[in-house]
């Protein structure tokens, strides 16, 4: 049996010489086809004008608006009953307070006898100044023995005089023994106790008129020419609460050691909020919003900070994207004021600003404003 002849081989060299030929033959066919890569979407916002936000916010404590202190005004008596506590509102000429009058009582009583017996002296005195006129010049009393009656009879009746204004003092005194209340409003502090002596120089009790709380913040000189009576500001005290703010009045003086000065804001529950008792010492933070002047605005995610500051990617008519600085100001609701940089209805890149260059072509997607 004959066996087949070996299979002739081609050369290994010709393969990529075959190859290259037949990709030419295939190129020479073909049309050229520029390939380009499709231009990026972004979404695009504009530089817009918000009503300016001074971007203040101050910390504080809850003072009363004004205060009145009630105290007893005979010192050294034992407080005997205390009718008011921490909270109660009251009426002017409310009794707060009673004083023990024991020892009052007494003087009282001890004072009437006192008069009553210079009463008996006066008489005395009077009736032998009377029998005495009649004798003088006759020879039996001298001059000088009758005009002695008489200052006798004037002397007894001037002490009588001082031992009823004394009376009178200790009636006075024992009217005063009720503390009462100067106005009508709330009770905001007591300190007295049952067995405390009258006469301490810290009121008994503290009594805020119409019980009106107010809040104390204090605010760097620098920024209080910006703020003005009735500006508004939100009020978040430590427990959460949240409450409506409004300036009321402004420090007439800046304190040198912390170059701040003090504001008073009015407080009020929020829209639809039930009202919250106030506690004069509770802290509170007030931010002021809407007081600056109107200004350009971009949100934060537009603004791009790299080594050369902060920047804008703007989008010219070509749909290209080019690389502006920018100057910051004041942050507030996601936005970032311009102190300078391009003017408003510029569109601008909202967001992915670090995934383009400077020159870049891009699709546009507006977002909605």
């Amino acid at each position: 049996m004959t066996s087949p002849a070996p299979r002739r081989q081609r050369p290994y060299w010709l393969l990529p010489i075959a190859l290259l030929a037949t990709a030419s033959c295939k190129d020479a066919g073909a049309p050229a086809i520029a390939r380009a890569d499709p231009a990026r979407s972004v979404r695009v916002t504009h530089v817009r004008t918000r009503a300016g936000d001074i971007g203040l916010t101050a910390s504080g404590l809850l003072v009363p608006h004004e205060s009145f202190a009630a105290t007893g005004d005979v010192p050294g008596i034992r407080v005997a009953q205390i009718l008011a506590r921490e909270g109660m509102f009251v009426d002017r000429g409310q009794v707060l307070a009673v004083l023990d009058d024991t020892l009052i009582r007494s003087q009282i009583a001890q004072q009437q006898a006192v008069i009553a017996q210079q009463r008996t002296v006066v008489r005395q005195a009077q009736a032998e100044a009377a029998r005495a006129q009649p004798l003088d010049g006759v020879g039996i009393l001298s001059a000088e023995a009758v005009q002695a009656r008489g200052f006798k009879a004037d002397t007894a009746t001037a002490a009588l005089n001082v031992q009823e204004a004394q009376l009178r003092d200790l009636r006075t005194r024992a009217a005063r023994l009720q503390v009462r209340a100067p106005v009508a409003g709330r009770v905001i502090e007591a300190t007295v106790r049952v067995g405390d002596v009258s006469g301490s120089p810290q009121p008994m009790f503290t009594i805020v008129p119409g019980g009106t709380i107010e809040l104390q913040v204090q605010v760097p000189e620098s920024r209080l020419a910006q703020l003005r009576p009735g500006m508004p500001a939100a009020v978040t005290l430590a427990d959460g609460t949240l409450l409506d703010g409004r300036v009321v009045s402004l420090g007439t003086r800046i304190d040198r050691q912390s170059a701040q000065g003090d504001v008073r804001l009015g407080l009020r529950p929020v829209a639809g909020a039930a009202w919250v008792q106030l506690r004069p010492g509770a802290s509170g933070t007030a931010r002021f919003a809407g007081a600056g002047r109107a200004a350009s605005a971009v949100p934060e995610a537009a603004v791009q900070y790299d080594t050369g500051g902060a920047s804008l990617m703007v989008l010219d008519t070509g749909n290209r994207v080019h690389r502006v600085p920018i100057r910051t100001g004041t942050r507030d609701g996601g936005f970032v004021t311009l102190v300078d940089g391009p003017p408003p209805g510029t569109p601008v890149l909202a967001a992915s600003a670090a995934f383009v260059t400077d020159g870049d072509p891009v699709t546009p997607v507006f977002a909605r404003e």
